[in-house]
């Protein structure tokens, strides 16, 4: 009896053992799980917070940018020529943070306000303000030129440029600009006076480009020259009803 009961009792002991030792490995398994999925959780939460964080670094930096457009805006009106000058700079270098940011249309209102410098006429009660002002449109359409230059660090070769009724004095170069697709440039109705000079030696007007020179006046004395410049498929460029020289149409 006693040697059937130990034959019994080794399986039994085995038995018993097998079912502890499962027991043991369904709580570390469960163990094991709680723990991936604690894990998981934690790694969620800590790039939720990344998430949160980096959104809310992008909004301060958005704000941070606005506030510096309105502080440039100011200098592009300030009285004195040298504070304007420096907010030429000031308002190209804010256009090309935009855009590295992805942010186009922001870029584009910065390019906007710098256009409209030019489109606007600036009361000077002195000849050396006005050859101070003159200066200055100088400067911005020269900013332009280097970024839409190939192989310029920040292109602005895809925006609009709206010298609209502008009366251009001075020199002004857009020599060896590329124009590219959705890009405008737009002269309509804009007078080029006397003893001003605006090139586009070796520019290169690409497909899906726009530049319109409609209703555009050419009065005596102006230069306006076109040299080497290359116009490729698919740009429009028009002079539909420009006046050259004494009213002589086009």
């Amino acid at each position: 009896g006693l040697f059937e009961l130990s034959r019994t009792a080794v399986p039994v002991a085995a038995l018993v053992g097998g079912a502890a030792a499962i027991v043991v490995g369904i709580r570390r398994q469960r163990s094991t799980e709680k723990t991936v999925e604690l894990t998981a959780r934690t790694a969620q939460i800590a790039a939720d917070a990344y998430a949160l964080d980096q959104k809310r670094a992008g909004r301060e930096e958005i704000d941070r940018l606005r506030d510096r457009y309105t502080t440039i805006a100011a200098q592009l009106g300030d009285d004195a020529a040298p504070v304007r000058l420096a907010g030429v700079y000031a308002m190209a270098a804010l256009a090309d943070d935009w855009i590295t940011m992805g942010n186009h249309r922001e870029a584009q209102v910065c390019i906007d306000v710098l256009c409209a410098y030019i489109r606007t006429p600036r009361n000077t009660t002195t000849s050396e303000d006005a050859v101070a002002d003159t200066r200055v449109r100088e400067t911005i359409t020269r900013v332009i030129t280097q970024h839409l230059q190939e192989g310029a660090a920040t292109s602005w070769s895809d925006k609009v440029f709206d010298f609209t009724e502008a009366h251009f004095t001075g020199s002004h170069s857009f020599d060896s600009a590329e124009f590219n697709e959705g890009c405008q440039v737009l002269f309509s109705g804009a007078e080029f006076n006397e003893g001003c000079q605006v090139e586009f030696r070796l520019a290169k007007f690409n497909e899906g480009c726009q530049v319109g020179f409609r209703l555009a006046k050419f009065n005596k004395g102006c230069q306006v020259g076109f040299r080497l410049a290359k116009f490729n498929k698919g740009c429009q460029v028009t002079f539909s009803g420009a006046e050259f020289n004494e009213g002589w149409p086009i």
